[in-house]
């Protein structure tokens, strides 16, 4: 095989609740593309959990008996070598929170320049809504023919959300930061931008030199929220004027797209 031939190492960077399950599963149904979830969640699998289209089959590196040195760095590194072996584009899906806890897995990257596509989802109000329909529905996602509450309806803390805005803010904006340092071949998603413009996972495929398609594939996955703020928000009069006069004003819109830089 030539250096151009070798298939792309590849990971998922991103943060909870921003459509990265979705997207694993879309990117599975890639030609010679294999995605894996979140390796580096510090819990073993639980049993009979539901196929979302990740692979889950494949032990995650907390389940795994390190072979050769076995401490870390040298066990990640191990795992790492047997994760990207073989003919098939490989990633998978690595939290911010499993870097900052793994930060050799950078070091690994870099040495074999692995590419980085980073998953964000820019509405940081949508992230947060979903956070509270996961904990009420006490699930993360629904698969297609499960029953499925016909409204979801939550509510927003109004004393803590524009900090808990501020945080997700800083966080995103620290993960391009350390991306843009790494030097690495990276390019940006917004989830937003991949649920209504085709384009974008043809953009992915060009990155991952893998055949190109020219529409999303479909997920076995469905949205567990539909509307907008104003629907599913119970206090959204309270949440609108608290951010009306803020740069988190536009997050209270349907459907914003946002282009990618």
């Amino acid at each position: 095989m030539s250096a151009k031939e070798q298939p792309t190492k590849f990971v998922i960077l991103t943060t909870q609740r921003s459509g990265s399950t979705w997207l694993v599963s879309v990117m599975n149904q890639l030609e010679n593309v294999t995605v894996y979830g979140e390796l580096f969640l510090d819990r073993k699998k639980r049993s009979g959990k539901e196929n979302l289209g990740d692979n889950f089959t494949y032990a995650r590196f907390v389940e795994t008996k390190p072979t050769g040195i076995p401490f870390r760095p040298f066990s990640t590194f191990s795992y790492l070598d047997k994760l990207y072996e073989g003919p098939r584009t490989v990633g998978f899906k690595l939290m911010y929170t499993h870097l900052a806890k793994h930060p050799e897995l950078m070091a690994y990257f870099l040495w074999h320049r692995v590419k980085i596509i980073h998953l964000v989802r820019r509405n940081l109000l949508d992230m947060l809504i979903s956070q509270a329909i996961k904990r009420q529905l006490r699930r993360s996602h629904i698969l297609e023919g499960q029953e499925k509450p016909d409204t979801v309806r939550v509510r927003l803390k109004s004393d803590t959300l524009i900090q808990k805005l501020e945080v997700k803010e800083k966080k995103l904006a620290r993960a391009r930061r350390m991306v843009q340092w790494s030097g690495l071949p990276a390019i940006e998603v917004a989830y937003e931008n991949l649920q209504e413009n085709p384009q974008e996972i043809t953009a992915l495929c060009e990155f991952l030199e893998v055949p190109l398609v020219h529409e999303i594939p479909s997920s076995k996955l469905v949205k567990m929220r539909k509307g907008s703020p104003s629907e599913v928000l119970e206090n959204f009069h309270e949440i609108s004027q608290l951010l009306v006069s803020t740069p988190y004003a536009a997050f209270l819109e349907e459907n914003v797209i946002v282009r990618t830089t």
